[in-house]
C-alpha cells in the first residue's frame, strides 16, 4: 500500500506499544515530511521479510533463528532499512551489524561503546543522505545518535558499523583506518553545514528548521519505540529550543563521542572490545553476546 498525504499517518502503523497487533502485520517504509506531501509505503507481508532476514543470517554464517531479532532491531531503526532485507541485490552483512548494535544500545550499560536510548534516538544515515549536508563520503551502514544534556544543547555521535565474519578480519589495520577517514568524513560537513559561520542567517535559520523536522520525525519514532514520556519530552523541547534561539543556540561541543562498530559473529565476550585507540572515532569489536 502507498498512502501520499500531507497527514500521511505512519504512527497508525509504527506504534508497537500502542497497537501492537497493527504493528505486528505491517512493515513501514517513511521518511521525514520536509515538503508539502509524504509518502509512506507499507507492507503486511511480514512473514517474506522474516524469510529474507533467516536466508540472509545463513547466508553470512549466522543462525537463522535470530531473523526476527534482526527484523524487530531494523523496524526499530528505520522501516526501509527493514525493507531492504527483501530486495535483489540484499547487501545485508552491515544492516545486521546496525541491528545487533542498536539491541545492545537497549540492553547493555557501556556509554563508551553503546550510546543509551534511554537517554537519546538513533537516526539512520543512509535514510537522510538527501537531507542534511553534502557528506565527502556515502554514509552506508551509519547512524547519528542525538541527546542532549541540560543547559549544554544537543549532542550528536556519529556511529559507522562494519560486520566481519571471522575474528581474523575484525581487526585488520585498514579497515580500522577506513572506519577512522569515514568517521572524520561524516563529522567536517555536519560541524561546517550545522554552524555555518559562512552563511547568512536566513539560510542558518533554514538549515536548523529542516534538522529540526528531522530530528523531530526520529525522536517521535523513538518514543513511539519505548523513549521515556520525560525524556521525550525534553528531547522535543531542547529541539525546539535550537529554532526559539536561532544563531545564539548553543550545541554540545565536547569531542570524542563519534565511534566504530565491527561485528563480528565469532566474538563470544559479553562486553565489547576496544581494538582502536580513545579518543575521536574509538571503534568497539562485539558479538551477538547475550541477545537473543
Amino acid at each position: 500500500m502507498i498512502t501520499l498525504g500531507r497527514n500521511a499517518g505512519v504512527e497508525y502503523f509504527d506504534s508497537p506499544l500502542d497497537d501492537r497487533e497493527t504493528y505486528a502485520n505491517h512493515a513501514v517504509d517513511c521518511l521525514p515530511q520536509l515538503g508539502g506531501m509524504q509518502w509512506v509505503v507499507s507492507t503486511g507481508n511480514i512473514e517474506e521479510i522474516r524469510g529474507a532476514a533467516a536466508d540472509a543470517l545463513q547466508r553470512i554464517g549466522m543462525r537463522a533463528g535470530r531473523a526476527g531479532l534482526l527484523v524487530e532491531q531494523l523496524r526499530a531503526l528505520s522501516g526501509r532499512l527493514c525493507l531492504r532485507l527483501t530486495a535483489p541485490e540484499r547487501p545485508v552483512a552491515d544492516l545486521v551489524a546496525l541491528a545487533f548494535g542498536r539491541a545492545h544500545c537497549r540492553r547493555d550499560s557501556d556509554e563508551a561503546c553503546w550510546p543509551p536510548l534511554e537517554k537519546g534516538f538513533l537516526i539512520p544515515l543512509d535514510d537522510i543522505a538527501d537531507m542534511l549536508p553534502p557528506l565527502e563520503a556515502q554514509p552506508g551502514a551509519g547512524l547519528l545518535h542525538v541527546s542532549a544534556a541540560p543547559r549544554k544543547g544537543l549532542r550528536f555521535c556519529f556511529i559507522k558499523a562494519k560486520y566481519r565474519r571471522h575474528l581474523r578480519e575484525a581487526r585488520d589495520p585498514e579497515m580500522l583506518q577506513k572506519i577512522r577517514r569515514q568517521l572524520a568524513a561524516l563529522r567536517r560537513p555536519w560541524d561546517k553545514w550545522r554552524g555555518g559561520k559562512d552563511v547568512c542567517a536566513a539560510f542558518r535559520a533554514v538549515r536548523r528548521a529542516k534538522l529540526a523536522r528531522v530530528l523531530h520525525f526520529y525522536v517521535e519514532k523513538a518514543r513511539r519505540h519505548g523513549l521515556a514520556q520525560e525524556q521525550y519530552a525534553f528531547l522535543a523541547a531542547e529541539i525546539d529550543r535550537m529554532i526559539e534561539k536561532g544563531g545564539a543556540y548553543e550545541f554540545d561541543a565536547r569531542r570524542g563521542a563519534d565511534r566504530g562498530w565491527v561485528f563480528c559473529p565469532e566474538y563470544s565476550g559479553g562486553d565489547p572490545l576496544r581494538i582502536a585507540p580513545e579518543g575521536d572515532g574509538s571503534i568497539f569489536l562485539f558479538g551477538p553476546g547475550r541477545i537473543d
